[in-house]
């Protein structure tokens, strides 16, 4: 699994539901989105992330590791990633951090 902290990994397929369900929510959100005149993209993708944002003390986090969910930064900074309307919102190219070539994103339909 994916190293969380020193030691600490977490169980990305047993992710794989709740990770693909949060992918299909944001892929309907965004198609409708497209319907709607001057849309406000960083606001939306602004309002999802403080959704998930949280302080959690470290049995908490010890907790999120066997949990279905994935991590909270991760429901957010993979799962935006994935989508061309995030990545042209924020100018995000190559080299920079939360980079995904389109070859190696997630499609969920």
């Amino acid at each position: 699994g994916r190293e969380v902290l020193r030691d600490v990994h977490c169980n990305g397929a047993r992710n794989n539901g709740e990770a693909s369900s949060d992918m299909g929510g944001i892929r309907v959100a965004l198609h409708l989105a497209k319907k709607i005149d001057n849309f406000n993209y960083d606001k939306f993708f602004t309002e999802f992330a403080k959704l998930w944002l949280r302080t959690i003390s470290l049995d908490d986090m010890m907790d999120y590791v066997e949990d279905t969910h994935p991590l909270s930064y991760l429901r957010v900074n993979v799962t935006l990633s994935q989508f061309d309307e995030f990545i042209d919102t924020y100018n995000i190219k190559p080299g920079d951090g939360m980079y995904i070539a389109p070859s190696d994103r997630i499609a969920i339909w």
